[in-house]
């Protein structure tokens, strides 16, 4: 029983150490913690059966031993009377019942008549229900401002350095898109003060579970979203009293995208169960998906996007914020409205190597697409890009040809004939220069002497005739 009796002094502190045990959170008190989601609710149960058990246990008293008021002439006229006349309000019993057993259904029915019977089983009576507060008709001025906890209270985990005001959390877990440290918003590091939101009663709805159950994330992020409204909302714990009412809550965690529109008219109903009356006129949502806004149309609530000028090009292709909200997002804007977000490139790459080397050539570069335009934001267009390189003329090259001619005369004494040998050496188009005739060289040349045969040779050399 003490982690109950722990959760319901949670309550009499302050709302946000309500949402703190409602979410398992009550490191600030030492010994006993709420571990489980409902806990304020149940302590508030357990608190007011608690209240008729020591009653019961206490004050039991049998019949033979009273001694004063009237409860013997009510078990009196109840067995006498009573049984015959309305048979229906004894419901078990008849005349032949206990005295005790009548004296438990007087005490039922009225305990300032008969104390609880001690030598008979008697429970005690279960109090109707109070109808819960209804803000039907109800015109007021307060408001509510409720809002995602990922990308919008929250930064990407590592960029504090490029989100301008937002906040390292110096280790705290964020678990949120593949984890890291906490980094908090502009807005949630500076907190509502300065904004409309300062003056309004505040929720939470996200798809993503704030870190879970006993987290520090949680714990900072309430301690964001402190406004003077919240501090002085006193919890009527009577709305919590009983097993069979709907479980509420001013923070949602872990609530469908695109459907978040209907976890805010539950907070309304939260705060009209605390007697707190918001019209939807007044209601305020902030995230930093489109989709999440989109729905509330039709609803009578307004919504706004947020971190319109920070996406995050990794989660598809910008839907995602990247920095979280800020505080001058933050208006009191009616109606529902969503971000215009242009097209998103990645840097150029390097250039491409030139066409030509000289008389003028291209070269060509390119970009990706990182975040694509929604909601009307300015189009991509194209991401290639050519320019014009080495328009230098190419230079002229003259070409010098030499020719060179070598000539060889042999003349052999052994004959009558003499050879002369040419070789040219040097372009083959090249005009040759005129060579001599070998009949020139020939006519200028000494004849050989001539030679006669001895006249002993002569005669030999007649021809045989016999």
């Amino acid at each position: 029983m003490a982690t109950g009796t722990t959760c319901a002094l949670i309550l009499v502190v302050s709302t946000f150490a309500f949402a703190a045990g409602l979410h398992g959170e009550t490191q600030d008190l030492p010994g006993d913690e709420c571990n489980e989601p409902g806990c304020s609710q149940n302590a508030m149960q357990l608190r007011v059966l608690k209240r008729y058990t020591e009653t019961a246990t206490n004050d039991c008293q049998d019949l033979q031993d009273i001694t004063e008021g009237v409860c013997k002439q009510e078990v009196a006229w109840a067995r006498e009377t009573g049984i015959q006349q309305h048979p229906e309000w004894y419901p078990g019993l008849s005349a032949q019942s206990s005295p005790l057993d009548f004296q438990c259904k007087v005490f039922q029915a009225s305990q300032s008549k008969c104390p609880r019977p001690c030598g008979v089983a008697c429970t005690p009576p279960t109090p109707p229900p109070k109808a819960a507060p209804t803000c039907a008709g109800v015109v007021s001025e307060k408001c509510l401002c409720v809002f995602d906890i990922d990308r919008t209270l929250t930064s990407k985990q590592g960029m504090q350095d490029k989100c301008p005001g937002s906040k390292d959390s110096d280790g705290i877990k964020d678990t949120a898109y593949g984890g890291g440290d906490l980094v908090l918003s502009q807005l949630a590091a500076s907190g509502l003060s300065k904004t409309f939101c300062s003056k309004c009663y505040v929720g939470i709805v996200s798809h993503g579970d704030g870190s879970g159950p006993l987290s520090t994330e949680r714990k900072e992020l309430l301690e964001a979203l402190k406004t003077d409204a919240m501090e002085h909302l006193v919890l009527r714990a009577w709305n919590a009293a009983w097993s069979d009412m709907k479980l509420m809550t001013p923070f949602y965690v872990a609530y469908p995208d695109a459907l978040k529109q209907e976890a805010v008219l539950k907070i309304l109903d939260w705060y009209a169960s605390q007697e707190v009356c918001i019209q939807r006129e007044n209601t305020y949502f902030f995230d930093d998906k489109d989709e999440n806004i989109l729905p509330f149309r039709g609803t009578g609530m307004n919504a706004q996007q947020i971190s319109c000028q920070s996406r995050d090009p990794i989660l598809g292709w910008g839907d995602v914020g990247l920095c979280g909200a800020t505080q001058g997002e933050l208006k009191a804007d009616k109606g529902v409205s969503v971000c215009k977000i242009d097209c998103g490139w990645s840097e150029w790459s390097a250039w491409s190597g030139c066409s030509a080397s000289c008389g003028g050539g291209q070269r060509s570069r390119n970009r990706g697409v990182i975040i694509k335009p929604r909601n009307g934001g300015k189009a991509c267009g194209n991401g290639n890009e050519m320019e014009a390189c080495n328009p230098e003329a190419c230079p002229t090259t003259t070409t010098t040809t030499t020719t060179t001619t070598t000539t060889t005369t042999t003349t052999a004494s052994t004959s009558s004939t003499a050879s002369t040998a040419s070789t040219v050496q040097g372009d083959p188009a090249a005009e040759a220069p005129e060579l001599e005739s070998p009949a020139d060289e020939i006519a200028d040349a000494q004849p050989a002497p001539k030679l006669e045969s001895p006249p002993e040779e002569a005669a030999d050399a007649q021809p045989d005739n016999a």
